[in-house]
């Protein structure tokens, strides 16, 4: 399954703020104000230091929040999407992965995702 394969390699989940993180997960919380920085401006600041092979989401965010699954295929228009049912894939996914990236975005249910680190050496 998708969780699996994200697993074999480095993953690090990137989520709006009010999501639950879990409890033993090493957490960067850069949110300084509501709304600041959104999730797209915390995205193009990883890009500038690792590449991007994969982006996992929730199936959900098909029809949840698909204004912000627009932005993100057009901020990913070459890189590989992996829908999977939030329940249970997708947290267990975010279990699987090396840390966590809180942005300032207020969001409905649904839109946060896991990124497929690829070696930059």
């Amino acid at each position: 399954n998708g969780a699996s394969k994200a697993s074999q390699s480095v993953a690090a989940y990137i989520h709006f703020t009010g999501y639950n993180i879990p409890r033993d997960m090493e957490t960067v919380d850069v949110a300084l104000l509501p709304n600041v920085p959104t999730i797209m401006q915390v995205i193009e600041a990883i890009q500038l230091e690792v590449p991007i092979e994969a982006v996992y989401l929730a199936e959900e965010i098909k029809v949840q929040a698909p204004d912000i699954l627009e932005a993100y295929r057009a901020h990913f228009p070459d890189i590989e999407f992996q829908f999977l049912p939030h329940v249970p894939d997708f947290d267990q996914l975010v279990g699987t992965c090396k840390g966590a990236v809180r942005s300032g975005q207020f969001y409905r249910h649904a839109p946060n995702c896991v990124l497929k680190i690829g070696c930059v050496y």
